[in-house]
């Protein structure tokens, strides 16, 4: 069992690693924890779930601005990324032997700017993820929501045949 001042100690380290330069997960730091200077990815959740008789409100919400704050980080990497051409070589074999070719790594940049994209998109959807927005107009005849089980057969039917004379139309 962990003292008081040994957990303190791990949460803030937790969250350095987080928000420090690498911008490593929670599993990354915690599941390749070389020097065994992190608890069990468990203990961890244990200190985030709030059904949990070990929850730590706090470091809930530390953890949830350490993410924010790492969204950002690898949201700024995406520009870096784009604006930093990176020199490589390229081996093609052919019937005359190997061919190389020296020039920007322009897929592998793409690859990361589009892996940062994804992620970024997934851990705050409200501020990175792509946003839908649909615009319903009806001039003068503003849309109407009718419930169908109120309606009468009869009604019904003149509905088909207006889908169906709408349809032949398009």
């Amino acid at each position: 069992m962990y003292s008081t001042e040994e957990k303190d100690l791990m949460k803030s380290r937790i969250l350095e690693e987080m928000t420090g330069s690498e911008c490593r997960s929670l599993d990354d730091i915690l599941l390749n924890d070389i020097l065994d200077e992190f608890p069990h990815v468990s203990t961890v959740y244990e200190w985030l779930n709030k059904n949990s008789n070990y929850y730590d409100p706090t470091f809930s919400e530390d953890y949830a601005r350490a993410r924010e704050i790492r969204t950002d980080k690898l949201f700024s990497e995406i520009i870096s990324i784009s604006d930093t051409p990176v020199l490589g070589e390229t081996v093609k074999s052919g019937l005359l032997g190997d061919e190389t070719t020296t020039g920007d790594m322009i897929q592998h940049r793409r690859l990361q700017v589009d892996a940062r994209k994804w992620v970024v998109a997934r851990m705050m959807p409200k501020k990175y993820g792509d946003k839908i927005e649909t615009t319903i107009t009806g001039g003068d005849n503003p849309v109407k929501t009718i419930d169908v089980k109120l309606l009468s057969a009869e009604a019904l039917e003149e509905i088909a045949k207006q889908a169906d004379v709408n349809k032949s139309k398009s």
